[in-house]
Order: structure tokens, then sequence, then C-alpha cells
């Protein structure tokens, strides 16, 4: 203990020289720092400063260090470095023997690298990414396509809460960073899988107060469960500024970049995969379209979350099925965007709209699209849904004749479902095995996602497939608790719609195509189109055919 004690009073004491030694070459470090504004699609900014390497050569492939700092970083001045590590690694010295990309962005002072709260565990499951991180990662993207950076050595470290950012970037993103460097922070240890694989050194004081030591002890321990090979040092009597002794280490630089990942090379189109494999370059999901916008509403007892396409156009509202969320939609609406204002909003139990619970009643969503409509005083909306939101929109026009000026339907259930379905009646058994799968499938990795949906779906594009993924990870497990046997039958619902109907059905031959045709023909009116070689996911089997009776039918309104 004395010799430890020892090293960490050296180590305070090697920070304070290598502060100095940075700090007395400031003239020449602050020149080739560069404060920098960035401006994502949807006009959203980050402010950040870089500190390109000596010499920089557009022929080198040159590594890249994110540095988040902590709390009392946060602000609008885009001036101070914020992190030790910025600290040292832009030193000449360090530089001159390890030239790196550095990037510190500036969180603003109402947000965080991640929502979480110091002194306790959080879920990245039950909390969605943060904006300002949302915009660091786009950051990311664009720095690499401007300047010769190595993406096989791309590296994150942070403090206090930009080491909590640092744990969430990594945990949201596993195959984006070569190495990661964490110093006391709070995580979500039940995500540890997803970061085995990564060279990761956690850094805390023992008598932390402000991020309790537990934090990293238990994700070390997780990830030491799995095999990971993490490294982890606690200091002895040193409180919550444990990031001078750990970038005072004199191993941790050589050890940082030392790690480099495999990188495969990026295609247009993913070959047959298996399920479970991991690839590296699929990216991460994209964002919306440019100038599309978000928001809430507080409607039939929840807070409901939606997209929007904007203008002073006719307004279109797309509900979506389950398991997916609003932004499924963007294929569609992009293509309609010109001529209407499109709204897509993420249905109770999905997306960033508030879970469902055990009591709630068979028409809930169908409640909730009354009182979203509501809330943004829709006039004379055309309402569109494709499998559960076409029961959900069918309902509606049945329940509200007079509010629709359209109605869409994409593929809804025209037939009873088949005796014994498990969904349509509450059976205990089966719903707590969909709430397991449901969840399973929250714990699946982005890339694994977009490979199985391309292996399952490879009409959908690639494009497609990085839309639809976000999506399953974003969905409730309370959702299994929705009965659908306490809903009405189409039959009984299309005999009380009176707006304009179009059904765009997955195609279907003989027996089956003549029930969905005499159902639909209880439409007072309306009309079915089977859409040909198109299966329960119309508009992402058959685009163009399901554009083509689209447009006819909106041509007519």
């Amino acid at each position: 203990m004395k010799k430890r004690s020892q090293q960490i009073v050296a180590g305070l004491m090697c920070s304070v020289i290598v502060a100095n030694l940075a700090f007395t070459n400031a003239d020449a470090g602050e020149a080739s720092i560069e404060a920098r504004t960035f401006k994502s699609q949807n006009g959203d900014t980050l402010l950040y400063r870089i500190q390109k390497p000596a010499d920089y050569n557009q022929e080198i492939k040159y590594p890249l260090v994110l540095c988040l700092h902590g709390a009392g970083g946060r602000g609008d001045d885009n001036k101070s470095r914020g992190t030790e590590a910025f600290t040292v690694l832009s030193s000449p010295d360090v530089q001159k023997a390890y030239p790196a990309f550095l990037v510190t962005p500036q969180c603003p002072k109402d947000d965080k690298w991640a929502d979480e709260e110091p002194k306790s565990t959080y879920s990245i499951l039950e909390v969605p990414i943060t904006k300002t991180m949302t915009l660091v990662l786009e950051m990311l993207d664009s720095l690499q396509k401007e300047f010769s950076i190595d993406p096989a050595r791309l590296y994150v470290t942070g403090q206090s809460m930009g080491g909590a950012g640092t744990w969430d970037i990594i945990l949201r993103n596993p195959n984006l960073f070569a190495a990661a460097v964490p110093v006391c922070a709070n995580n979500d240890p039940s995500q540890a899988k997803r970061v085995a694989h990564m060279p990761i050194w956690v850094f805390h004081g023992e008598n932390d107060k402000t991020v309790p030591t537990k934090a990293s002890r238990d994700i070390v321990a997780a990830l030491r469960e799995l095999g990971s090979k993490v490294k982890y040092t606690e200091f002895p009597g040193v409180g919550h500024g444990s990031w001078g002794p750990a970038w005072a280490d004199e191993e941790l630089i050589p050890w940082l970049f030392k790690q480099r990942k495999t990188v495969v090379a990026k295609k247009d189109s993913i070959p047959a995969v298996s399920e479970n494999s991991v690839i590296n370059e699929i990216g991460r999901p994209p964002s919306p379209p440019a100038g599309w916008t978000d928001g809430y509403v507080l409607a039939n007892g929840i807070r409901i979350h939606y997209w929007r396409t904007g203008g002073d156009k006719p307004v279109m509202l797309m509900a979506h099925g389950s398991s997916d969320n609003g932004l499924c939609w963007t294929a569609l609406a992009k293509e309609l965007e010109d001529d209407y204002d499109i709204i897509l909003p993420d249905a109770r139990g999905h997306g960033l709209s508030d879970p469902p619970s055990k009591t709630d009643p068979a028409d809930v969503q169908t409640e909730d699209l009354a009182g979203l409509i509501r809330a943004l005083k829709l006039e004379k909306p055309i309402v569109m849904g494709h499998s559960m939101g076409s029961s959900s929109v069918a309902w509606f026009a049945a329940r509200y004749p007079d509010i629709p000026r359209a109605v869409i339907l994409e593929d809804p259930r025209l037939t009873p479902r088949p005796a014994g379905d498990p969904r349509a009646a509450a059976n205990t058994d089966a719903i707590e095995k969909q709430r397991a799968q449901i969840l399973a499938r929250n714990n699946t990795p982005y890339e694994e996602l977009v490979a199985g949906c391309m292996k399952n779906n490879p009409q959908w594009g690639l494009s497609e497939c990085k839309i639809w993924a976000p999506s399953k990870r974003l969905h409730h497990p309370n959702t299994a608790y929705r009965s659908m046997g306490d809903r009405p039958q189409a039959s009984e619902l299309f005999a009380k719609i009176t707006a304009p109907t179009l059904i765009l059905k997955a195609d279907a031959e003989g027996e089956v195509r003549k029930q969905n045709e005499e159902v639909a023909g209880l439409l007072k009116n309306g009309r079915i189109v089977h859409v040909e070689g198109a299966r329960h996911n119309v508009r992402r089997d058959q685009k163009e055919r399901l554009l083509k009776a689209l447009k006819a039918f909106l041509g007519e309104l």
C-alpha cells in the first residue's frame, strides 16, 4: 500500500508537470487548435475545438481522439479545452511522439452527453441518445470525410459526465471505436456484453463521492465475467478528480495509440450473411431528412412523440405497424413531402412515446390518434396506417367519420384471426414469451439487426433496413399486453367509414383474394388494390407499385 501511495503522489505531481508543460507551450498549442461549429442537416449546431497533427499530410492516415469534458465544461463559449486528456495529448511532446487529431466538443448547459444521474446506474434501453451526443456522432462522420483519418484508430475518452458519455457512446456504437478510456463515470453494466471485445482502460478514485466507485467496479466485473481484458485502475485516497493521476500514468498514452480495430470495407449492399454476424461498416442509423422537425404532445394521458415534414400543405398522418416507429415511414414520406405536410407519430410503446400499461383498453391507440389530431389542431387530415396502424386508423375513421379527408390502409387484416392465435386473446404464457422476445431484440446490436433484415428481406435494400433497425431497439416489451381479440373486425368498421378509402393489400390469389375483396366491398366509398409481388410490408416490398396506386388515389381527392 505504501508503494501504491507513493505512485499516486508521483502521479499527481507528474500531472501538474504535464499540465504546466502544456500551458508553457500555449502559444504553439493554441495556434494549432481551431474553434469550429458543426451544423447538422437539420440545422442543429455543436461547438467543438480541433487540433490537427503537426505537419498534417493528406497522404497519411491519422488517429483521432474524442475528448468529452465533465459537467463543468458545459457552455457556449467554445474556449475551454475541458479535459485532462486534451490538455495532455495536445502538448507538443506528445503530439510529436503520437501525431493525432484531437477533438473536444462542448455540451450545451441544458443537455448532457448521456441522460444519466451520477449516483445511480441507468439503462440505455430506457433512455434515448441525447441530442448533443447525436450531433457528436454526426460531427465525427463529417471530420472523417474532411480529413485523412484512420477509421481503425478512433479513440474516445472522458471524465465524470464525459466519462458517462464515453460509456454511452461505446455501448450504443460498439464497433465504432478502437479503444476507450472512461474516467470516474456512471454506466450501464447490464449491457457490458456489447463492448466485451473492445480494449477499455477504466480509472476511478477510491474516495469518489460524486460518482461512486461502485459504478466502475460493477461494469469492470461484468466485463471480466464475459472474458474481457478490460484494464482497471483505482486510486487509493483519491476523490472525484481521478483524471489527473489517470493521464499521468506513463503507460496510458502508449497503450491507447497501440489499439486498432479491424475495418470491413464499406459496400453498397450486404451479401448473404448469418443473422448473428457483425458488419462493422454498416455505420450508424441515418439521421432524419433535412428540414424535418419533431415534437411531443400530451394526448390521451401520455406523451406522444412525432416527426413532421412541415409546410403549408394538406396534412397526411401516417400510423406505423407494430415494433416500427414513425421514422419507418421515411422512404415513403420523402416521396410525398413536396405535396403534403406529413406527420409521423410514434405509437404508444414505440419510438420515443410513452409506454403502455397492462390496463390500457383495446381502443387506446385509436384514441391516441384522435388526441394527437386534436392537440395539433389538424383539419381534415388524410390518415394512413400499416398493419397495427391500419387497424387503429380504420377504427378511428369509423368512430370519427367526419374528421379524415381520406383513409389509406396498408395491408390491414380483413378477415378474423384463426382460432388459437395467441394474439386473439390474453394468454399469459404467450404474452410473457413475447415480452422476452421484444427485450431480446432491444438488446440486439444495430449492426446485427441490419444484417438480419438484409438476410430476411433483401428486396428492401440496405437503406430501408438501416431505417427499420433502430425502431426494434425502441419497442417497449409492455406492448405485448395489447390484445387483438377485443378489436372490432374490419367488416364491422368498414360499414361505418364514410371517407374515401384505399386498401393497399399484399398480393393474394384464389379464395383469400376473394375474401379480401368481399370485405373491402363493405366500404361506402372505397377500393382495394392487391399489389403484385408484395408481402405484408407492401411499401417496402413493392414501393413503386404501391406509389402508383397511392398517387392515383390521392389525385382523385
